[in-house]
């Protein structure tokens, strides 16, 4: 990949919502073992610059296959994205 960097721009409903942010290859199993970045929001926007190669460790970013996901633990929350970009 040519990205070195994912930039999230995002808010909570509420505000102290939680979220993990992932990235996942093509040879990642689908156990939830991939690597996942906790977020907590605020009920402000927020922008969210995330290093690839430095917390999604077992993504091969070469290989990706889902590019963004969104994993909430313990209870249904609202959150609101309205960027996702890649950057160089």
């Amino acid at each position: 990949s040519k990205f070195s960097k994912i930039l999230l721009e995002m808010k909570g409903e509420k505000g102290g919502e939680s979220v993990l942010i992932g990235l996942k290859d093509k040879d990642d199993p689908d156990d939830g073992s991939e690597s996942k970045i906790r977020l907590n929001l605020t009920k402000d926007w927020g922008v969210y610059e995330l290093k690839l190669r430095e917390n999604f460790i077992t993504a091969d970013l070469k290989k990706l296959y889902v590019v963004t996901e969104f994993v909430f633990e313990t209870k249904p929350q609202s959150i609101y994205v309205r960027k996702i970009q890649f950057i160089k």
